[in-house]
């Protein structure tokens, strides 16, 4: 008999659960509606008037036009992680639920705080995101709190320790410094993705700790 590949098998062993099989489809289909929603709420923030608060921070750096960094180390680490993460089921499940858990957690705080984009603002020129939104815009008002800052803060949160764990701190340290360059974020945006994405990270590990899932070590 023709052995199974270590992948196959990792995912055959953990697909024999139903509290994975589920609470992994449950995930997935809440990503395929992720599109949908982002396309009218994006319209909605973005037809908002809000606030514009200073930046003590911004004020003293020079506005850079990085969208193609921030672009090229936010995706590089993702799909690094993707393909990281594609042997480690557990782990793999851990990225996707604290991904959504850090967008529950955006779209509540962007619902709650409409703001302006800060002074000095440079739009951000974003291929794929722009792709579900309206008329292919750019959103400017998706501000409080940063969505890629998170999201590669999702994927470095869940990686076993290693080469591409210490890359996606890198994409993560570039991706921080380059939207705030750009002036498309204000610091507190940036530094309230730590702390949401960190406790949306706890939250999935508590969730599959209460399903009897495998025990991801908290980060």
């Amino acid at each position: 008999m023709r052995a199974h590949s270590p992948l196959r098998e990792a995912w055959r062993s953990r697909w024999r659960l139903p509290a994975f099989r589920y609470l992994f489809l449950a995930c997935l289909a809440l990503l395929a509606a992720m599109p949908v929603f982002f396309h009218w709420f994006f319209g909605y923030i973005e037809a908002r008037t809000g606030d514009r608060w200073s930046d003590p921070l911004l004020e003293t750096l020079p506005g850079r036009d990085v969208s193609w960094v921030v672009f090229f180390f936010l995706y590089s680490g993702v799909l690094l992680g993707l393909a990281r993460l594609r042997a480690l089921p557990d782990r793999l499940l851990l990225a996707i639920q604290t991904y959504l858990g850090v967008n529950l957690l955006r779209v509540l705080s962007l619902s709650l705080i409409p703001l302006e984009p800060p002074v000095g603002y440079i739009p951000l020129q974003e291929p794929f995101v722009q792709l579900f939104t309206p008329g292919g815009t750019i959103i400017s008002k998706d501000l409080f709190f940063s969505g890629h800052v998170s999201t590669i803060l999702a994927f470095y949160l869940a990686l076993p320790k290693g080469t591409a764990r210490q890359y996606l701190l890198l994409c993560t340290g570039f991706v921080s410094i380059g939207v705030l360059l750009q002036h498309v974020h204000y610091t507190v945006d940036v530094l309230a993705a730590f702390l949401g994405t960190f406790l949306s990270y706890r939250a999935g590990v508590w969730v599959q700790r209460y399903l009897g899932l495998a025990h991801p070590p908290v980060a």
